[in-house]
């Protein structure tokens, strides 16, 4: 295996459940902070609730692992007491890693779902 396909394959084990969240979520387009956990918050019907300071803490160690990075900085106006505002992207390697996670997961199925009709057929 190449150190490309080593990489991903570290960072595939290592993602959080929030952090692939959030990778998911970017795969729609470009996003900030905030729009992130309204949007997990609302297609989990409320169900999630992620305080932002955690949000902002997971969009930091993404970028450490190279699998987001900034897209564009936005200056806040009077409404946001001119914070500035970081839009985030999805990188390539995040993108790597969403598709090996999911080649996973599909492979893990098939295997329960071969080894329960074996257990069914030796019944």
């Amino acid at each position: 295996m190449n150190t490309s396909n080593n990489t991903v394959a570290s960072v595939v084990w290592s993602l959080t459940d929030t952090q692939e969240t959030i990778l998911r979520t970017l795969l729609s387009g470009t996003s900030y902070g905030a729009k992130i956990a309204d949007v997990i918050c609302e297609s989990s019907d409320y169900n999630v609730i992620l305080d932002l300071g955690y949000v902002y803490k997971m969009l930091r160690q993404l970028q450490v692992m190279q699998l987001i990075e900034v897209a564009s900085v936005q200056d806040g106006g009077r409404e946001r007491n001119f914070h500035r505002q970081k839009h985030y992207c999805i990188t390539e390697l995040g993108r790597s890693t969403l598709e090996r996670k999911d080649i996973f997961r599909r492979s893990l199925a098939r295997q329960s779902t071969n080894e329960g009709e074996q257990e069914i057929a030796v019944t």
